[in-house]
């Protein structure tokens, strides 16, 4: 089952770099709308909509990281959105860009979320924060034990 690791980052520009250096393939960049549902503590559900496709996506958080537990591709996703919200309401929309690269077994990818902040999501069959600190030399690296629609809003002046 595919897992999630996820880092704040503080400058993507250089994590990007990294990665080029370690021979990271650039896969693609997209940008997104995300829409949360309201979930039970340690689920997640989203519409994810990326250029123009449209995916219904559901995690559950496992020791750190999430598991992903259904990733179905949709073919009416303004239907869906509104069946979900009117079944569990909205929790919260995020916006942004994603740039994807493939490096050794994983898909990393930095995910840049308007007014929330700049992170790295390593993807795969057990991502590992040695992999983090060893293989990408992140010092001290912040996890991201939560959803990002849990994350407060970004405050630039920091």
């Amino acid at each position: 089952m595919a897992q999630e690791l996820k880092v704040r980052i503080t400058d993507y520009k250089s994590v990007e770099e990294k990665l080029k250096n370690l021979g990271a393939v650039f896969l693609e960049e997209k940008t997104f709308v995300d829409t949360y549902f309201k979930q039970p503590k340690g689920h997640v559900m989203k519409i994810d909509e990326e250029n123009r496709t449209a995916f219904l996506i559901e995690f559950r958080e496992n020791d750190g990281k999430f598991d992903l537990a259904r990733k179905e591709s949709l073919k009416d996703h303004k239907k869906a959105k509104q069946e979900l919200l009117s079944q569990y309401g909205l929790k919260r929309i995020l916006k942004g860009r994603r740039k994807n690269y493939r490096l050794d077994d994983f898909t990393i990818t930095l995910n840049l979320i308007d007014n929330v902040g700049e992170f790295l999501i390593v993807t795969g069959e057990n991502p590992t924060k040695k992999f983090i600190t060893q293989r990408l030399t992140i010092g001290n690296p912040e996890y991201i034990t939560v959803s990002f629609d849990e994350l407060k809003m970004y405050d630039k002046r920091r």
